[in-house]
């Protein structure tokens, strides 16, 4: 089985100590404990989404994108949503995947320690969004870090996620 969230910290990790000791910002999809990789004080924000959304777009965009690395096993064996979700084929997205990545725990069976972790290690984030409330989020992440960011624009949203009228949407 495919443990897809721990390959960005491999990566991390071939990135020498001194430019990770310069990093000012680390993005992406990590699950908790990045600051293990980096030596400065670490800030921590994220965004939450609903799970079971969470989880049908993995699904869709694991069948539209043929270079993740799990599109063949499903492709090739036809294999629909459910048995996506009961195979086990990436537990550590598709099991509480979430819960997994807050908390830190990728492998084995989560427990109430788990959740109680991930509860914890929410906390300490500076800011906690939720992808369905994305403006709003960004807006508390700006003011949150001072970024002086007047506008965005959205980006790569599948045509199921995308909002049919977004303030992030130029005019």
């Amino acid at each position: 089985r495919v443990n897809m969230l721990d390959k960005p910290l491999k990566d991390i990790e071939q990135i020498s100590y001194e430019k990770r000791s310069q990093a000012k910002v680390v993005w992406g999809h990590f699950k908790y404990g990045i600051h293990h990789y980096i030596p400065q004080e670490t800030t921590y924000i994220t965004l939450l989404r609903d799970p079971i959304s969470r989880v049908l777009s993995l699904y869709r965009y694991v069948l539209r994108a043929p270079s993740h690395p799990l599109h063949e096993a499903v492709t090739d064996s036809a294999m629909g949503l459910e048995e996506f979700i009961s195979s086990g084929i990436d537990k550590s997205q598709v099991e509480n995947g979430q819960t997994r990545q807050v908390s830190g725990v990728q492998y084995g069976d989560l427990d109430r320690g788990a959740l109680e972790t991930a509860k914890s290690n929410l906390q300490t984030c500076l800011v906690v969004g939720l992808t369905e409330r994305f403006e709003e989020s960004f807006m508390l992440f700006r003011e949150a870090l001072k970024w002086r960011v007047p506008f965005y624009f959205t980006r790569g949203l599948s045509r199921q996620s995308q909002p049919h009228n977004s303030a992030s949407e130029p005019a």
